[in-house]
């Protein structure tokens, strides 16, 4: 049996929008995100899942603006996996 993990919808470049964290002065969108994709990531570490899935949905629309917050986010998620994998296969 295949273990799946699907999410969608992540609107990753809508930071622009809404109010900032005060202590970070990030945008409050970017901070639910990041928060979000932590728990993503986390879960499909601890479940051990097989495959996950991003169903789309990613940016507000085809032609995104490049956002450094939005790549670093990624980035870190991508970091975090790849490291998991490598202590799990010693």
């Amino acid at each position: 049996m295949i273990k799946l993990l699907h999410f969608a919808d992540a609107h990753i470049d809508i930071a622009n929008y809404g109010a900032h964290d005060p202590r970070t002065g990030l945008p409050l969108r970017v901070m639910d995100f990041l928060k979000s994709l932590d728990t993503i990531v986390d879960t499909a570490i601890e479940e051990k899942v097989d495959m996950v899935i991003f169903a789309g949905d990613a940016y507000k629309d085809r032609n995104p603006v490049p956002n450094p917050i939005s790549r670093e986010a990624m980035m870190k998620s991508s970091w975090k996996v790849n490291s998991t994998k490598r202590k799990s296969s010693l």
